[in-house]
């Protein structure tokens, strides 16, 4: 396959566990098996043929995040389109909806939380954009004065709040 992100749950031709393998020998690295240790030498072989010592998860974090700062270097913010996907072809706008699913269930760590919110990370999307609907169109006129509003989305908005109202 031309490198060891090995799946945990990847096994070869013959049986061999090699994905819980190679995930023991990180956990084993890490002092968290509590049963055996990696020696220097061990860690110098698995190093000569690319051993990937982060897991799966904690390389797509940081994959994520680093799309997400390039994403808020060029845009000024990381109000990300959930089709979006960067040049790369890495899916950032389902990243930023599948880490803010996780960080309304508390599955974010303080480390992860910090590093989004010095991007200006928007945790309830909905919100902001209810605001900034509502910043616009107090911009724009009274809402009576619909006429004034730009065609397009802004109207849709008012239209689904006076929906909204209508039905309680």
């Amino acid at each position: 396959h031309g490198n060891l992100n090995v799946p945990q749950s990847y096994r070869t031709a013959n049986g061999l566990g090699l994905g819980e393998w190679v995930q023991s020998q990180r956990m084993l690295r890490r002092g968290k098996q509590r049963f055996g240790k990696l020696t220097e030498e061990q860690i110098a072989r698995l190093d000569s043929i690319g051993m990937i010592w982060e897991n799966r998860a904690e390389a797509a974090w940081k994959r994520g995040l680093a799309a997400a700062k390039q994403y808020r270097q060029q845009n000024g913010n990381l109000q990300v389109p959930v089709d979006y996907k960067n040049k790369d072809g890495f899916a950032l706008g389902g990243w930023i909806k599948h880490t803010r699913t996780r960080y309304h269930k508390g599955l974010l760590n303080q480390e992860q939380i910090s590093q989004l919110e010095a991007l200006d990370m928007i945790w309830d999307a909905q919100a902001a954009r209810w605001e900034a609907c509502y910043r616009q169109i107090c911009c724009c006129g009274k809402p009576q004065g619909e006429r004034n509003l730009p065609e397009g989305k802004l109207q849709a908005w008012l239209t689904h709040q006076r929906a909204l109202y209508h039905q309680g």
